[in-house]
């Protein structure tokens, strides 16, 4: 009897040893997930129990949820389902932080049938675990949380929201720390009455947007995205100048141009990139620094980029022989030396501004790359199709050293003859008159021929 009573005594010791030493568990993975509002289907409840918790700067899609501002902004309801009863005791929080801080604040849980909730309360605003412990430990097989406010952000939701049987060590969720929530501006006054319509000097599509807003949306974002461009997370920086890109954010061009001197290969290359969208002739000398990093896709993206912005179609192999690439990247020096100072598509787009200051900020975007695709073909067009639009402002080029040795040039004497002439503006007999030039298309030949695809 004495035997018996020790082993189930030496039993019950391990066991309570073990219990205490057994991380909570989390039944949230393994319940079925629904909500009353899902941003989009890469923003589905079901995310808030896959075991990612995004950081500032990384991957939202398929990580997180995320609710439609526009119609559940105050307030929405997420619903976790057993298939048996589980035990809760305590809820883990994590707001949205990856692009802004947007989360809940008011919430009420809710469980299995009952009228009244188990507890209420505030969350703050930050990133991190937010706990939310129910007082006791309850059976249940439905949960359900209802998010009565938040904090006036875009799209509110969660990263992550746990459900554990015990409460869970610091050392286990991690800590939480503090930060202010991104809001959207409210007007203080309402707009200013529209201009009458009919106007001679604007287009008809053109209307002043509304007034009296503290902060501008879109530079709040712009900043948010510039502060993550500053992370010591290299991930950080390399998402923070993709959403630079498709944000068209110009102002942004010379600290983007900055990280072409980056530690990481990878920022490097984005940068490169993202000035192609938003750079201008300001950021030349960066780029030629660029085409002679020690990575190979860091010259590439570079040298494509000064391509778009320049409009030069100069030789570069970023895979060549290093004494090659430096003979053709001092080409390209001298050549977009001999480039006008001014930025042409800019002004383009600035004198959009001009005549409509309230001219929305995609429609000037729109204007700026079109007028970029002009002065793209203007520079490299050559003497099949149309002419070009204005002035062109690659350099024309020198003689060879050896052309004055070669003797006569018999093209000089000869009748020319094509099949077709685009105008009596471009004869054929520019084609062995002596005169080059890149700038002076009257002295170029246009035949009437379509441009090839």
């Amino acid at each position: 009897m004495k035997s018996v009573l020790s082993t189930c005594c030496a039993l019950l010791t391990i066991l309570a040893i073990w219990s205490a030493g057994a991380e909570p568990m989390n039944h949230a993975p393994k319940a079925e997930i629904t909500a009353n509002s899902e941003y989009s289907t890469h923003y589905r409840a079901r995310f808030v129990a896959d075991g990612h918790i995004p950081e500032s700067g990384d991957q939202a899609q398929d990580r997180e949820w995320a609710v439609q501002g526009e119609t559940h902004r105050n307030g929405a309801e997420l619903i976790m389902k057993w298939a048996r009863p589980v035990q809760i005791a305590e809820l883990v929080y994590y707001g949205r932080v990856t692009a802004a801080v947007e989360g809940w604040k008011g919430f009420e849980i809710y469980l299995d049938d009952a009228n009244e909730p188990v507890t209420e309360g505030n969350l703050r605003s930050g990133k991190g675990p937010q706990r939310i412990p129910l007082g006791k430990t309850v059976q249940a097989t439905t949960l359900c949380i209802k998010f009565t406010s938040s904090f006036g952000s875009l799209n509110p939701g969660a990263a992550e929201i746990q459900v554990f049987d015990a409460s869970p060590p610091d050392s286990l969720i991690g800590t939480f720390l503090p930060l202010p929530p991104y809001q959207i501006p409210k007007p203080d006054s309402p707009p200013p009455p529209k201009e009458p319509s009919g106007r001679a000097d604007l287009p008809p599509w053109v209307s002043p947007p509304p007034s009296g807003f503290d902060v501008d949306p879109y530079a709040a974002q712009i900043e948010e995205q510039l502060e993550l461009l500053r992370s010591d997370k290299a991930s950080t920086r390399v998402v923070a100048l993709e959403n630079l890109f498709l944000m068209r954010s110009y102002d942004a061009a010379p600290e983007v141009a900055q990280r072409l001197d980056d530690p990481s290969r990878r920022v490097r290359c984005q940068a490169a990139i993202t000035l192609g969208r938003i750079g201008s002739r300001a950021q030349f000398s960066e780029l030629l620094s660029a085409m002679e990093d020690r990575h190979w896709c860091v010259r590439q993206s570079a040298f494509n980029t000064l391509s778009t912005l320049s409009g030069l179609d100069l030789p570069f192999g970023p895979m060549g022989e290093a004494a090659k690439r430096t003979d053709q990247i001092a080409a390209w020096r001298e050549a977009v030396a001999s480039l006008d100072a001014d930025d042409l598509a800019h002004a383009f787009a600035n004198a959009c501004h001009e005549k409509a200051p309230w001219l929305d900020r995609e429609r000037r975007a729109t204007a700026l790359w079109a007028s970029r695709d002009v002065l793209f073909v203007a520079n490299g067009a050559t003497g099949v199709g149309k002419p070009g639009f204005g002035p062109r402002t690659r350099a024309t080029p020198k003689p060879p050293a050896w052309l004055k040795d070669a003797g006569p040039n018999l093209a000089r004497k000869a009748k020319v003859t094509v099949s077709g002439n685009h105008s009596k503006a471009y004869p054929p007999s520019n084609i062995n008159d002596g005169r080059v030039s890149y700038s002076d298309d009257s002295l170029r030949w246009v035949s009437d021929a379509k441009m090839p695809a």
